[in-house]
């Protein structure tokens, strides 16, 4: 079945990721870094970054033309087909700009000394949402970060926690999926990633809600 995007304004980047294509008509095209192979998804296809990924990752070398201490969005599924040991990171996605005011964004899975959790990083080592949850392994789970002075994570609809933007910077421009820098690739996602939207705003809970309850009609 294949995926429809929900009207929604200031779409900067769509990725279907039965590719690196970039659907939403702003070229944001995707490098593949490791030799992500594409295959089936939640939604049709999906980028597979394998069980024991040490290598592979999609990178976007700037950061879709947004400053990220203004207003902004992420949207995206993903599964962990293995879980982290004890003080590993596994990045679903990091997003950082060197625009206007740096900042940085990385949504991760970790386990912390036993404990998993989602952790989200808005822009300092102690801005951070701690989202414990030991997550389902190969089961897509909905994961959407508002950007913003006030930033708040949702997953599968549900918002698990807000925090004040930090006011750390960044020498790194980029968007990276699977893993946490280009430049020194680690952190690797041992999942799969399927339907990543990058917004140029805010989106309200009620629509991140509404959203997440039409996909999830999408199972295959």
């Amino acid at each position: 079945m294949s995926f429809s995007q929900w009207p929604a304004p200031g779409i900067l980047a769509l990725y279907h990721l039965e590719d690196v294509n970039d659907s939403s008509g702003n070229s944001h095209t995707l490098t593949n870094g490791g030799t992500v192979t594409f295959g089936p998804g939640k939604f049709s296809n999906c980028a597979l970054f394998g069980d024991a990924n040490s290598s592979k990752y999609l990178l976007h070398s700037d950061a879709l033309g947004e400053d990220l201490s203004g207003e902004a969005s992420i949207s995206i599924w993903f599964l962990v087909q293995t879980q982290p040991a004890s003080g590993e990171t596994q990045t679903i996605v990091r997003w950082s700009s060197t625009q206007g005011t740096a900042r940085y964004f990385n949504c991760t899975y970790i386990n912390d000394s036993g404990t998993k959790k989602i952790r989200i990083l808005c822009s300092g080592v102690s801005d951070l949402i701690d989202y414990t949850i030991d997550l389902v392994a190969n089961t897509w789970y909905k994961l959407d970060v508002n950007i913003a002075t006030t930033c708040e994570a949702f997953l599968n609809g549900k918002s698990i926690g807000t925090v004040s933007r930090g006011t750390s910077t960044t020498a790194y421009d980029q968007v990276v999926i699977g893993a946490y820098y280009s430049t020194s690739a680690n952190n690797f996602l041992k999942g799969n990633v399927d339907e990543a939207v990058f917004f140029s705003a805010v989106r309200t809970a009620a629509d991140i809600r509404r959203r997440y309850a039409f996909e999830r009609g999408l199972l295959l």
